[in-house]
């Protein structure tokens, strides 16, 4: 978030966009992006996951 941008998909060599599924990937390299907003999910052997929501911090007037 800081940087704005946001990193390629791993092992992903293509977009779903005009499929049924419908959905955008970034792929091959970063694309610049402001957002506010970010989620990012672990998910580890034996059933071990985790995730963390993250929102960008704004000083109150």
């Amino acid at each position: 978030m800081h940087h704005g941008f946001i990193p390629p998909s791993c092992n992903v060599s293509e977009s779903l966009i005009g499929t049924e599924d419908n959905i955008e990937l970034v792929v091959n390299k970063a694309l610049d992006y402001e957002f506010d907003v970010a989620l990012s999910n672990s998910f580890g052997f034996g059933g071990c996951m985790a995730s963390i929501a993250i929102e960008r911090f704004s000083q109150a007037a």
